[in-house]
């Protein structure tokens, strides 16, 4: 019964609705898996089996299919709230809260008919690209236990590539989603900015804060999306996939990013673009020149919101919060208000001026998900309790956050072109979530099927 693991969230959906396993039999296996090594199980900061194996049950008895996720066993970063169960954020137990209520994604998930395993490792409030938490540690990396797994939604990816559940939501402040999805080599989505209704889930930054899945598949991510957003035409999409659409892929002109990229990555880079060229693809040189601009804006919100989320905290039990996560609210604080209100007013702008002056030309951007491949976790110790580790942080994630500041669609996609461990970034304008996919589905079918 193992074996059903291996396959796609579609597939094991199919399985389901076709009558050939049970979700008793699927969700029986998922946590045989995840309780058969201590590597697996670490992935869980909460395991529900007990109402994991009900859920199952009651959908085995159902006399039809509740939704497209039908059985399937999923699992979600510990920053969502569910009633009667604490929430940890990674933090220190003082700062757990129980939930009242449902949040919106986790309920529109139920709705699909999704059976929810349990909360995930992240890094400690969600901050920090490494996936490390100053009380849970680090996750070993499924494709190596000695590198880093990316970070913050650090068990929402091991879970998805340990194949311990077929997807996981997580969230993305600043590329919280797409650097752990490219660390462990799944897919990972980032929707538009408030297109997920965040009810119920905690903040980081409110006005960068995005809810979206990481699976093994685009085809995955596009059916968890279509059940995040119900209020959309069922299916749009995963529907939208098969659309006969030519996509303009613009890959963006290495001399405009904020930092240079590891020669590992770089090489990686131009052999997907190659192989793109071989295809047939349409692709064409853009530039961002202000990319590092745009990571400095985003900074100044994520930190002043994150720094008044967490006020309280520091002034009370400053003591209890890891030094990082400490050091980088108190920077938020520090940041004078009418600075706060400038960065706002300059998203529109921005944005504008992205659209007029490359979304004219092309539908996706293309770049790498981090210029570095993962870090391996004895080099992220030996800088850990130093000052240097906010700049070690601040490089892993040099190609996201430009991207959370604007609101834009991205994604992170495994490439068989790419080095273990690299993510291709591809990214869409404001609400085109559905040609984001399309062109991801179109690349990863270069490299299988």
């Amino acid at each position: 019964m193992g074996d059903v693991l291996n396959l796609d969230l579609c597939a094991a959906a199919g399985r389901v609705a076709s009558g050939t396993i049970s979700p008793s039999e699927l969700v029986s296996a998922s946590l045989a898996r995840i309780e058969a090594a201590p590597a697996a199980r670490a992935c869980f900061l909460r395991l529900d089996r007990d109402e994991a194996v009900a859920r199952a049950d009651r959908l085995d008895r159902a006399g039809e299919r509740k939704g497209r996720l039908h059985g399937v066993p999923l699992a979600h970063k510990d920053i969502f709230s569910l009633p009667a169960k604490k929430t940890t954020f990674s933090a220190h137990a003082d700062f757990h809260l129980e939930g009242r209520e449902t949040a919106s994604a986790l309920a529109a998930l139920d709705s699909a008919g999704a059976v929810n395993i349990g909360a995930l490792h992240l890094s400690e409030f969600a901050m920090g690209p490494a996936g490390w938490s100053e009380h849970y540690g680090f996750l070993e990396n499924p494709r190596d236990p000695s590198l880093v797994t990316g970070g913050s939604s650090s068990g929402s990816a091991a879970a998805v590539a340990r194949r311990l559940v077929f997807g996981a939501l997580g969230t993305d402040t600043g590329g919280s989603i797409r650097i752990p999805a490219a660390f462990c080599g799944v897919v990972g989505l980032k929707p538009t900015w408030g297109l997920v209704p965040s009810f119920g889930c905690f903040p980081v930054s409110n006005s960068l804060d995005t809810i979206g899945p990481l699976a093994r598949t685009v085809r995955d991510c596009a059916r968890l999306l279509d059940a995040l957003v119900p209020d959309r035409p069922g299916g749009r999409y995963e529907r939208g996939l098969g659309e006969k659409r030519p996509i303009r892929f613009g890959v963006l002109d290495p001399a405009g990013l904020p930092a240079a990229p590891d020669t590992e990555v770089a090489d990686s880079f131009e052999r997907i673009v190659a192989a793109m060229g071989r295809a047939g693809l349409e692709v064409r040189s853009v530039r961002m020149d202000d990319l590092a601009e745009l990571s400095a804006l985003s900074a100044v919100i994520f930190l002043t919101e994150a720094g008044a989320e967490h006020a309280a905290r520091l002034h009370s039990a400053r003591e209890k919060i890891g030094p990082q996560v400490a050091e980088r609210l108190l920077q938020g604080l520090a940041y004078p208000g009418s600075l706060y209100l400038l960065a706002r007013k300059a998203r529109e702008t921005h944005l504008e001026t992205l659209r007029r002056s490359v979304f004219s030309q092309v539908d996706v951007i293309l770049l790498p998900t981090s210029p570095s491949l993962p870090p391996r976790r004895d080099e992220y110790d030996k800088w850990r309790d130093t000052g240097a580790i906010l700049d070690f942080n601040a490089r892993l994630g040099a190609y996201t956050p430009a991207f959370s500041f604007l609101g834009v669609p991205a994604l992170s996609l495994p490439a068989a072109e790419g080095a273990p461990g690299f993510g291709l970034q591809m990214v869409a304008d404001i609400h085109r979530d559905d040609i984001l996919l399309q062109a991801a589905r179109t690349l990863e079918s270069l490299w299988g099927p």
